[in-house]
């Protein structure tokens, strides 16, 4: 009988599984965007993870994390025209330049950047708008190719 492993243990023992699966997702990733032309790769909002928030009414709270290759990117609709504040918790430590993450708002229909917010480590900032009724997308994305933690909250204020 084997002896369970201590936590520290488990967090540094190597997995065959995560390293087969990242691999794998890596060059799913690289089959679909080598399609598309650079224009065409800027435009895109390939992640690693998008979620469909839906029909957005008073409050929506994620945590996450992304690197240079993956932003996360979420999409929600509004029926009417509601004033918002979107929180972004940047939770990278240290004072690298790299380390910043970024918040976009986006119009869903023609891509174009309604507003964005630079939040340096360990920060937190927000980008406080009224919106029209719509489809919208928020992105959140960091320049370091190191995976930096976030938390994203979103209310109807």
């Amino acid at each position: 009988m084997t002896s369970p492993l201590k936590a520290s243990q488990f967090l540094s023992a190597p997995s065959p599984y995560f390293s087969s699966r990242s691999s794998a997702l890596s060059s799913q990733y690289s089959d679909q965007y080598s399609e598309l032309n650079p224009l065409q790769r800027s435009l895109s909002l390939g992640t690693r993870s998008r979620k469909e928030i839906g029909q957005f009414d008073r409050v929506f709270t994620t945590s996450g994390s992304v690197n240079r290759q993956f932003p996360d990117v979420f999409r929600f609709s509004l029926n009417n025209r509601r004033r918002l504040r979107i929180y972004l918790g940047n939770q990278f430590g240290g004072s690298n330049p790299n380390r910043r993450m970024v918040l976009d708002l986006l119009d869903d229909r023609t891509l174009r950047r309604v507003t964005n917010v630079t939040v340096n480590p360990a920060r937190i900032d927000a980008i406080t708008r009224t919106l029209n009724p719509g489809t919208y997308r928020i992105r959140v994305s960091t320049g370091s190719n190191n995976r930096g933690r976030y938390f994203l909250d979103m209310v109807r204020l």
